[in-house]
């Protein structure tokens, strides 16, 4: 799933971005990831997108990392599963 979000925290108010998990106890807050590889918390509830860190705490699907320009802070690898 990719799509857009309309977020004040955000520069351009706006960002790209596919859904990757979501969150273990609170299926109304999503991980995404943007194209530079940044993970972001898309609340649901709230509509609204903040920066976030990879934890025991989100559910991953599997994601091909060489998509995106940074690595998550881990050794280069087709895919990246958590969870």
């Amino acid at each position: 799933m990719v799509g857009t979000v309309n977020d004040s925290t955000l520069a351009d108010g706006s960002f790209e971005y596919e859904v990757i998990g979501e969150h273990l106890t609170d299926p109304l807050r999503l991980l995404t990831i943007d194209r530079e590889g940044r993970l972001f918390e898309l609340n649901l509830e709230t509509c609204s997108a903040t920066p976030t860190e990879l934890t025991e705490d989100w559910v991953v699907d599997i994601v091909d990392t060489s998509q995106y320009r940074r690595h998550l802070g881990v050794a280069p690898l087709p895919a990246l599963v958590v969870g």
